[in-house]
């Protein structure tokens, strides 16, 4: 892991935010426990043999609870430097850091902090960590400094240096979407482990989509250019999503002859279909009930309303009268998919609930204000006609309501 077959150094990263809480704190503790093996191994050096970088600390080396990983992290935190491994481990709040491990960081890079709490820890952290290194702490000037750091303006502090330094980051665009799926990230590995594609498929693959059936039909037609970056993505593993997250799986309403009848419209050619598969796409189900009561006109009605958006139409506001309308109710809905399904990436808009919630929001908006029930009137006889009522049946029955011309 440290080099590559040409001795050149390498780095590796480990991925675990697929991972589930209990399985990322197996993850760790074990890997931390097999580098505290390695380093015992190796001699003792002033020369840097490699590094650990551990990106968001929280819930790993906590001040008060003892999880596994607590033990090894300190551990490498006392003993490891002494091998020539170096630990940057980054948090957002020095407060979910044990006291003993900010006492045994010798260089420390300091941010804009929120909190009144997070800056007097780091303020008894250095000071700690001065007094054991035999140099006096500006107290004043530090705090000082820690209160008016703004953003991308950091505090560089060395127990090896008399006087912190203030420094600012250069600006840089960051194109990160956020955290990968399982299936994102064996696909971002496919080149590297040899794998031309994360799915085996045969060579002509052909997708076909319904409204709430997803098929995949291999035909004798010559398959598209990014055939295999599309299929790529496919899963045989449903996805996992947080538990405060609704997930469910539309009904299949469609037979396999009717999606190839589809496809083959779309071509304009017979194609034979040799493979068939269900494939779920994440898409984002709204289903709601708007009630219409007006007494003076005799309306008391309810409907239900059911939208589609596609997980790819998602932006930062959705245009809810260009969804897909879907006739659905919530008990029409599956717990589990259908047996040898394939599945698609869950894009990270639709696997938070805080961006959930924002949408749930914009619907309940929308029924209260863009949802309308049309009546149609006769000024003569002041009335009204019923919903749902068609404009024929309702000039029948005004027709009827007229009084008899005698005439």
């Amino acid at each position: 892991m440290l080099y590559t077959p040409e001795e050149k150094p390498r780095h590796c990263v480990f991925y675990i935010a697929h991972l589930s809480d209990p399985e990322r704190m197996f993850f760790v503790t074990l890997l931390l426990e097999q580098i505290i093996t390695w380093v015992r191994q190796q001699s003792g050096t002033t020369s840097l043999r490699a590094l650990l970088y551990f990106d968001e600390l929280f819930d790993f080396f906590p001040p008060v609870a003892n999880p596994p990983s607590k033990k090894p992290i300190m551990t490498l935190m006392k003993q490891a430097r002494a091998f020539g491994l170096v630990l940057v481990l980054t948090t957002q709040n020095p407060v979910d850091i044990d006291y003993k491990g900010l006492s045994n960081a010798g260089t420390w890079f300091i941010g804009k902090l929120q909190t009144d709490q997070d800056k007097a820890r780091l303020l008894d952290g250095l000071q700690s960590v001065s007094s054991e290194s035999g140099s006096a702490l500006d107290h004043k000037r530090v705090a000082r400094i820690l209160s008016s750091l703004s953003a991308r303006v950091f505090l560089l502090h060395n127990v090896n240096q008399e006087r912190s330094v203030v420094f600012q980051t250069r600006w840089a665009m960051s194109y990160l979407r956020g955290p990968l799926t399982r299936p994102q990230v064996r696909q971002l590995m496919a080149p590297f482990r040899g794998e031309g594609v994360a799915l085996t498929v045969p060579p002509a693959v052909t997708p076909v989509t319904s409204a709430l059936r997803r098929d995949v039909a291999t035909a004798v037609a010559p398959p598209p250019e990014n055939v295999f970056s599309q299929t790529s993505s496919y899963s045989g593993t449903p996805p996992v999503l947080p538990p405060d997250v609704t997930q469910a799986y539309l009904p299949t309403r469609i037979s396999d002859n009717d999606a190839l009848s589809t496809l083959e419209q779309k071509v304009g050619q017979s194609l034979e279909a040799i493979r068939r598969d269900l494939v779920y796409e994440p898409d984002l189900l709204a289903l709601g009930r708007v009630s219409f009561v007006d007494l003076t006109r005799g309306v008391n009605e309810s409907r239900q309303v059911g939208l589609l958006i596609g997980g790819s139409n998602l932006g930062a506001v959705i245009r809810w009268q260009d969804a897909e309308a879907l006739d659905v109710n919530a008990n029409e809905l599956a717990r589990q998919p259908e047996l040898g399904s394939l599945f698609t990436p869950v894009p990270t808009e639709l696997s938070t609930s805080i961006r959930l919630k924002a949408r749930v929001k914009d619907f309940t908006d929308y029924l209260n204000t863009d949802q309308v029930l049309n009546l149609y009137y006769s000024s003569v006889l002041k009335a009204y006609s019923k919903p749902g009522e068609s404009e024929r049946d309702f000039r029948i029955r005004a027709q009827q309501m007229c009084p008899a011309d005698d005439s």
